[in-house]
């Protein structure tokens, strides 16, 4: 109320305890004060740790400001390599180099970051045995450990491997290899493959590498070939053989047979009828039309020699072969209505 004056409450901190308080309250109270104490004794401890670690980092920060300011000097060249004894060592072969410090264009720092980036020779050679493996690991032990001069540049060291290994066959062996050459049961592609391998290391021309070609196609091929006139480059009869390779093994997988038609097998205007009618045996020519055809030995030598392929004469083909058309005449005669033919021999004029 007013008039009246506020008595300030006593602090039980700070002020003794009176003789009167009771003991229990007395003894919360020194409780109290002793936990207090101990709090600001640890406040105080971890307000000087902090006081360090900021000490700490502000002489990081020092130091790491001064080593970026300061210029990479280049790294002073050292003298001759060592010989290449000292270089060799049996032990592994792994190359472990450390990774250099990144250059970010500080002047004068290039040369010795270019430096630190080369590989020695040993370096290399030590590499590529890395990645052998096999008979190639095998046989690189020990001219890794016996043979130092081998492995002293990494160009000498793939020449002696090159040699080792690399065995292509050149010249008059690739020659040999194209004439055993065959196709057997492949398909042309394959077949050509290997066969353009070897014909870039024979150096024979052009008319030769067509003729190997040819004599190593199957006997499928031979046959369909001898239907059509054959390609003078190579390119060109391997994409015809591989056309009808393909044809062919389309056929057999769908169980059709037969030939693969040709441009020169389109039966003409004039004997579309002769083709499809069932011709006789006539004579003892070598190819009968219709029966039994021509050894493949026997039309080899035919082609190669010029002769026509039905009679086995000079002059001329098959396709003007005299005595091929007279057979037709004949055949054509033979089939001709019955009003066409001549009667019997009392019908026909006599003589006058």
């Amino acid at each position: 109320p007013p008039g009246h004056q506020r008595l300030p409450l006593p602090n039980p901190l700070t002020e003794r305890s009176s003789p009167n308080m009771d003991p229990a309250e007395q003894l919360d109270l020194e409780q109290v004060k002793i936990a207090l104490g101990n709090q600001g004794v640890a406040i105080g401890k971890h307000e000087q740790t902090l006081q360090q670690i900021l000490a700490q980092l502000r002489d990081l920060t020092t130091i790491l400001s001064q080593n970026l300011l300061q210029p990479i000097q280049p790294a002073p060249l050292g003298p001759a390599p060592p010989q290449v004894e000292e270089l060799m060592t049996p032990g592994g072969v792994e190359p472990s180099l450390p990774t250099p410090v990144r250059y970010g264009g500080q002047p004068g720092g290039c040369r010795g970051f270019l430096l630190q980036c080369s590989l020695s020779e040993c370096a290399k050679v030590a590499y590529i045995i890395s990645l052998l493996s096999g008979r190639a690991l095998a046989w690189a032990t020990p001219v890794w450990e016996n043979q130092p001069a081998v492995c002293a540049t990494a160009t000498l060291f793939a020449a002696a491997l090159s040699w080792s290994f690399d065995l292509p066959a050149r010249g008059e062996e690739a020659g040999t290899c194209l004439l055993n050459l065959h196709q057997h049961g492949r398909s042309v592609s394959d077949y050509a493959i290997e066969f353009c391998t070897l014909s870039a290391e024979s150096g024979w021309n052009s008319s030769a590498l067509v003729s190997a070609f040819h004599h190593g196609l199957s006997e499928d091929l031979k046959d369909e070939l001898a239907h059509r006139d054959c390609p003078a480059s190579l390119d060109d009869l391997i994409e015809l053989t591989q056309k009808i390779d393909h044809c062919l093994r389309e056929r057999r997988r769908r169980g059709c047979t037969g030939r693969v038609r040709g441009p020169r097998d389109q039966p003409s205007a004039g004997g579309s009828s002769l083709a499809s009618k069932k011709q006789p045996d006539h004579g003892d020519r070598p190819v009968q039309l219709g029966h039994t055809r021509l050894p493949r030995q026997e039309r080899e030598a035919r082609m190669r020699e010029g002769r026509c392929i039905y009679c086995g004469l000079v002059g001329h083909q098959r396709v003007t072969c005299p005595d091929l058309a007279a057979k037709s005449q004949h055949l054509l005669g033979e089939e001709g209505p019955l009003t066409d033919r001549p009667g019997p021999l009392t019908d026909r004029p006599g003589p006058p």
